[in-house]
Parts: structure tokens; C-alpha cells; sequence
């Protein structure tokens, strides 16, 4: 079995969009743990069909400090009991419906501080060769504080391209954040103060992409809703959020420009005092050296 973690360039894992779909609550350690146990499985996916990773290094890749190792087995036996399920979108186009268990094993050994789990065949084949994914990120993933977050996060960020998620109908978005479970939120107006405004607040303030939240109406009701998302990558670097400034995060960008164009005169002026020497010198060098008249016979 496997013991070497995939590489950690980018610290990215490509998700199947139907694994983001996840029937039932997962807390916030327990999602975390999914996508960092499907990154170090991934390149062996194929040919194995279990997989070994040290705790702490699986630790390290979820931002998990404590030594609260209880949590830890209760959030791992916690995904043996996950269902996966595929095709919960209204729009997607697959064929196929089924659902199956987030990780089919798991254990411990506390003596070598390793953990091994597999997932099913069926599961382990589609995770590799996933028709449409999600691109995780897992040093964004570690910023999260939230659950709801987190899976907002992982549901619209496959469509920084597109730019919106396309409309879900409330109860479907329900599902997809992880709280259909609970009727507190079946009502909008608790739904929208408790789950979707602070998610989209900490996805804005944490990760790489940037929401706004759209709502469609039927009988003065809230049927649907979409996120219209845009990539920070495109944006401008000191563009404040919702008009709010940000002084720290601001005055640290402008400082970092201002370094870099201080360098670059610096440098200018050094190149330009070197070339200035160099015409110089070459001038001087160009030059025919004086005829020194013979001085009067000694």
C-alpha cells in the first residue's frame, strides 16, 4: 500500500461534482477529512484499493492542531456512514443514479500513528475519472470555519468560469449546503440570516472566488436561488468588498506595490549610473594619449 502523499504543488484535488453532493449533514472536520483523504488516494486510485496516510500528515493537510484524537475517529467513523449521492441537481445530465458510502473502511494504528481507509470499487473508479469536477483547494479548505461555508464553497466553485451556479430550486440548495435535515431552515427568512449570508460572507473573506446571491420568486415566495460568482484572480487587487474597506488587507497591497516600483527605480538608476560610467570609459578609452614633449637634455 501507498504511503506517500501525492504532491503537494497547489495542494489541489480534483472532486467529482456528484461527491460534493452529499446526502445527509457532514461537519466541518468531517469534510475537511474527505477531500484531504481523496487527495492523498487520488494518484493510486487505480491500482489500489487501500490506502495508508500518517495521521499527522494527514493533520497537516486540514489545518487540524489539536491532539483531541477522539474527534478524530468519531469524524472518520462519521464518513463510513455518509451517502454520496449521485445526481442530486435538477439540470445535471447523468444517466445514472445511485448512492454510495463516502469511505467504505477506516482505522487507526496508534502504535505507527497511520491511517488506512479505502473506498468501494464502484465509488474508487468514478472519483478517478470524474466527468465533471470540482477543483478543491486544500490550503483555501483550511481557512473555513464554517460547515455551511465550506460546502457553499465546494458547490460554486467549479463555475468560476461560467460565472453562476444556474438556479437550484431552495430545497435542493438546502441539501447541497448540508441543513435539509433541519425544518428550523426550511423557512427562507431564517434560512437566508443563519446559512446563506454568513457563508457568502466567508467565502468573499476566505477563499479564491467571490459570490453574490440571486433569488427567484414564485407567489411572493423564494422558489430558487443562484450565486453569480466571480474569480478573484480577474478582479482589481484593491477592490473592497460590497464598498466595505478592508485597511489591513488594502495596506498591505499598496505597500507591496510601492516596494516593488521603489526597487525598480533603484535598479534603473543603478543601471543607468553603470552605463553612464561605461560611456565614460569607453570615451576615454577612444581618446589618442597626449605626446609628452621631450623636456630639455639633463
Amino acid at each position: 500500500m501507498g504511503k506517500n502523499m501525492a504532491s503537494k504543488k497547489g495542494l489541489s484535488v480534483k472532486k467529482h461534482v456528484n461527491a460534493v453532493h452529499i446526502r445527509g449533514e457532514l461537519s466541518l472536520l468531517q469534510r475537511k477529512l474527505a477531500n484531504a483523504l481523496l487527495y492523498h488516494a487520488y494518484p493510486l486510485l487505480p491500482s489500489q484499493d487501500t490506502y495508508e496516510i500518517r495521521v499527522a500528515a494527514l493533520c497537516d493537510l486540514i489545518g487540524y492542531d489539536s491532539n483531541d484524537w477522539k474527534s478524530l475517529k468519531e469524524a472518520l467513523s462519521g464518513l463510513s456512514s455518509v451517502v454520496i449521492e449521485w445526481g442530486v441537481r435538477e439540470n445535471d445530465k447523468t444517466r445514472i443514479w445511485g448512492v454510495f458510502s463516502m469511505l467504505a473502511e477506516a482505522q487507526i494504528d496508534f502504535k505507527s500513528g497511520i491511517c488506512r481507509y479505502s473506498y468501494g470499487p464502484v465509488l474508487r473508479e468514478k472519483l478517478y475519472n470524474p466527468e465533471i469536477y470540482a477543483t478543491i483547494n486544500l490550503d483555501i479548505q483550511k481557512k473555513f470555519g464554517s460547515k455551511y461555508a465550506l460546502a457553499l464553497y465546494e458547490n460554486c466553485v467549479r463555475y468560476r468560469q461560467v460565472g453562476s451556479t444556474g438556479w437550484m430550486a431552495m430545497e435542493v440548495f438546502r441539501q447541497l449546503v448540508g441543513c435539509s435535515d433541519q425544518p428550523a431552515y426550511s423557512e427562507f427568512r431564517r434560512l437566508s440570516e443563519k446559512i446563506i449570508k454568513p457563508a457568502v460572507r466567508e467565502v468573499n473573506e476566505t477563499s479564491d472566488i467571490e459570490l453574490t446571491p440571486e433569488y427567484k420568486r414564485e407567489s411572493r415566495k423564494v422558489s430558487s436561488v443562484r450565486m453569480k460568482i466571480a474569480d478573484k484572480r480577474d478582479l482589481p487587487p484593491l477592490r473592497s468588498k460590497r464598498g466595505k474597506t478592508q485597511p489591513a488587507e488594502d495596506a498591505a497591497r499598496v505597500s507591496a506595490v510601492v516596494d516593488e516600483i521603489a526597487e525598480r527605480e533603484r535598479l534603473a538608476q543603478e543601471k543607468a549610473a553603470a552605463a553612464k560610467a561605461l560611456q565614460e570609459m569607453k570615451a576615454m578609452l577612444a581618446k589618442p594619449a597626449p605626446i609628452k614633449e621631450p623636456g630639455p637634455p639633463a
